[in-house]
């Protein structure tokens, strides 16, 4: 018999919490005088500034990709780089915050099957890849255009 806590059982809460934090990993993005390989000047201070500015205009903040996701990329995270991929505005994931998003969003279902919420768990880690992908390839496309100038 399974042991039951908010409503699911144990090991499948466990079992999502482990893979949306080994699948998000909170991946920061740095746009740093050392990310982009120069060496500490006032002028390429500036054009770190001007780099990060320019990527904020273009990525939004809470940036969803679906209506009930909690991932979104996060402009406001500290440590000076551009952002995070967060969930439901945390950097983790505990079993606690799953089971709160899950009752905030009226995802618990009685008697619902693991396949259920494996789904929820594997669109949320698409989103995270997908926006991963856009924040990469983003920065990518505006460094090298600042760069090559």
């Amino acid at each position: 018999m399974n042991d039951f806590e908010y409503g699911l059982p144990v090991t499948w809460l466990i079992e999502f919490t482990e893979a949306l934090n080994e699948a998000l990993d909170f991946k920061k993005f740095d746009v740093t005088l050392d990310s982009l390989n120069l060496k500490p000047s006032q002028e390429n201070n500036r054009l770190v500034d001007k780099i990060k500015d320019e990527l904020s205009n273009f990525l939004s903040y809470g940036q969803l990709k679906s209506n009930r996701s909690p991932i979104y990329f996060d402009l406001n995270y500290p440590d000076d780089c551009l952002g995070i991929v967060l969930f439901n505005s945390r950097n983790y994931i505990d079993a606690d915050l799953l089971h709160e998003y899950f009752e905030k969003m009226d995802l618990l279902k009685e008697d619902a099957p693991k396949n259920y919420y494996s789904a929820l768990i594997k669109q949320w880690i698409n989103d995270a890849e997908i926006i991963e992908s856009e924040v990469q390839l983003l920065v990518h496309q505006i460094t090298k255009r600042h760069l090559n100038q």
